[in-house]
């Protein structure tokens, strides 16, 4: 293989994903503003603040379906703890561990729930990944984005903090994959389904 073809098939990768990562980092710092009536509110646990920013959207809709899915660990528990407030009206996840997990989790509720529209509300790196498993989930029922920026990511600073800038690395391949995994499930289903 002549130098330069090498060149290009290791290089042009490589530039894709840099720009690719890029427009991601713009993208998930511009989320649009919902302006959609809240009919249900959904919270995936992991970052900060995540529970914290859905409360704040369930003191606006009070009478708004509530779950938050994904408490598995002891942090999680003592977080939901200080909303006990809210204990008559927040459903609880025990089960996910992963973010398919979440989405199956969030099938599960909606099953009783029967909402058509459901906000999401979860980090801004985890929002797209997240988003493309609840909507593979359940393709009938609209998601709405309500993102959380948590405060070590509200300023250009975190480009300086290589542990801030290795999770978003990580979320964006972690997208990528994700993205991928349910686009060759969707080309496989269609190929069975055409014989």
């Amino acid at each position: 293989m002549p130098s330069r073809v090498r060149f290009l098939t290791i290089f042009l990768p490589i530039l894709f994903w840099l720009f690719g990562f890029i427009w991601w980092l713009h993208h998930i710092y511009h989320f649009p503003t919902p302006t959609e009536k809240v009919s249900a509110i959904i919270v995936l646990t992991g970052g900060q603040e995540r529970i914290k920013k859905g409360i704040s959207l369930l003191d606006k809709n009070p009478e708004a379906p509530f779950l938050i899915s994904g408490v598995h660990t002891i942090k999680h528990l003592n977080e939901v703890a200080k909303y006990s407030d809210y204990q008559t009206h927040i459903d609880i996840g025990f089960e996910a561990t992963t973010t398919a997990q979440n989405a199956q989790e969030v099938k599960e509720w909606n099953a009783q729930k029967k909402s058509g529209t459901i906000h999401v509300a979860t980090s801004h790196y985890h929002m797209d990944r997240s988003l493309l498993e609840l909507r593979y989930a359940m393709p009938r029922t609209k998601f709405i984005p309500y993102t959380v920026i948590s405060h070590q990511f509200r300023e250009l600073r975190w480009l300086s903090r290589p542990r801030n800038l290795h999770l978003l690395f990580k979320e964006y391949n972690k997208f990528l994959i994700v993205y991928v995994e349910i686009l060759m499930r969707k080309m496989r289903y269609a190929a069975v389904s055409a014989f």
